[in-house]
């Protein structure tokens, strides 16, 4: 029985250290392979990036790969697949390395995995060591082989649901190797290209997908006095957005449709858009106040410029803009209002002030003598305020009148605003 079970814990012990073993190798990655950051830039657009993680100091140089990627999605038919490199989106030379993308679309034969229908990409290396790109030891900046486009021939959209992800198993359909200089390993020659086989692992990013980009220019757009508006707006996600311009109109006397109005650009702020992102920005603030005219309703349209400075168009091939009007008002005191009215004692009179002023306010008796002056040519900012008249023990009853002066700053267009209140005064 002793034998027995020690034969057996022999047995156990042999299985668990080749199990050690096995999970040691299979663990033992020199590289990090990744479908990086795939995103439905458009309805029928999907990009990719395919990056290369160096995780060891066994190799510093890529040489080559070939992979191979499996789109999955209800209804998508690889012959109406295209596929191409995005421009300036590998860290490769070129002058090096040449990077081809297919599709490759075969009639599937039973039993042979080799026709399966595919996403193909395929870089073929430099011979030289020298010449071969050398990678960074650092997780967070990996070789960028290339970012991928991939769309619809018929522009007809994606699933809703997709998926994307490297054809298994990885030792048959994937390669990627590196460079040696030396002859440290016995059979390699130098210059040689050393294939990584099982140690490199193969993982995915879930695609996602780009929300149509709207923005907001309302807001917290408003007219803050002396004749200046204040812009400010904010987007929900950007696609492909780098910068934006600011376009102005006004409502002609007697006009009462927007849609006819003829805008003039009055800013432009290329490189300040953040590209295709998910996040929200907030944007401005802009301040326009060049040949504003008060008692006029002014319009404002922002437009989301590409990288080629051109407008930025949805998924409905309509251009990405969002529109705000603003009045510019004649009165700059209005409101004004006194509470109790008819009063014995003293009241409260609030009042509204649509611009910054210099303001004066004077109580009058029923004869129209001076009372009292409640403010002083004193400044004030746009918005609401209250003062308070206290009527003395000595004053007779009847109409008062509390007359505000107010003078515009910095604004020739009109001498000054008056608003007359009465008052009740009653004992």
């Amino acid at each position: 029985m002793n034998k027995r079970i020690s034969y057996f814990l022999t047995v156990f012990a042999i299985l668990l250290l080749q199990a050690v073993s096995a999970y040691a190798v299979a663990t033992n990655e020199i590289a990090i392979a990744t479908i990086a950051n795939p995103l439905l830039e458009k309805e029928n657009e999907l990009q990719f990036s395919i990056n290369i993680t160096r995780t060891t100091d066994d190799w510093v140089r890529w040489a080559n790969g070939t992979f191979q990627l499996d789109l999955q999605g209800s209804g998508i038919r690889y012959e109406n697949l295209g596929i191409e490199l995005i421009p300036d989106s590998t860290d490769l030379n070129l002058a090096f390395y040449t990077i081809t993308p297919r599709i490759v679309t075969v009639d599937l034969v039973p039993g042979t995995r080799l026709t399966k229908n595919r996403i193909s990409v395929t870089i073929l290396g430099p011979q030289n060591y020298s010449e071969a790109h050398l990678v960074t030891l650092d997780s967070a900046t990996p070789l960028r082989v290339g970012r991928f486009r991939v769309f619809t021939l018929d522009n007809s959209p994606f699933p809703l649901s997709l998926s994307l992800d490297w054809i298994k198993p990885e030792g048959y359909y994937q390669a990627c190797a590196y460079k040696l200089l030396n002859d440290s390993i016995p059979w390699h020659v130098g210059n040689n290209n050393i294939e990584m086989r099982n140690k490199i692992i193969y993982t995915s990013d879930p695609p996602l997908r780009i929300p149509t980009m709207s923005m907001s220019l309302c807001d917290s757009t408003q007219y803050i006095g002396e004749k200046i508006v204040k812009l400010s707006w904010s987007t929900n996600g950007e696609r492909n957005s780098y910068g934006f311009d600011i376009l102005r109109a006004i409502l002609p006397f007697g006009e009462t449709d927007p849609s006819q109005l003829t805008y003039t650009k009055i800013a432009s702020f290329p490189n300040t858009g953040h590209g295709t992102t998910f996040t929200r920005y907030n944007y401005g603030p802009y301040y326009d106040s060049v040949g504003l005219e008060r008692g006029e309703k002014y319009y404002y349209k922002i437009i989301s410029m590409s990288a080629d400075n051109i407008p930025n168009l949805d998924s409905a091939g309509q251009v990405i803009e969002s529109y705000c009007s603003v009045d510019i008002p004649f009165a700059v005191i209005v409101q004004a209002k006194p509470m109790p009215n008819p009063f014995s004692d003293g009241t409260r009179i609030t009042y509204k002030l649509d611009d910054d002023v210099y303001l004066t306010a004077t109580i009058y008796d029923p004869l129209g003598q001076v009372v009292q002056v409640l403010i002083d040519n004193q400044f004030l900012k746009m918005g609401n305020h209250e003062i308070n008249f206290q009527a003395s023990e000595f004053a007779v009853q009847g109409m008062y009148e509390a007359v505000f002066t107010a003078h515009p700053i910095n604004d020739n267009s009109i001498e000054l605003s008056r608003a007359v209140v009465k008052l009740q005064l009653s004992r």
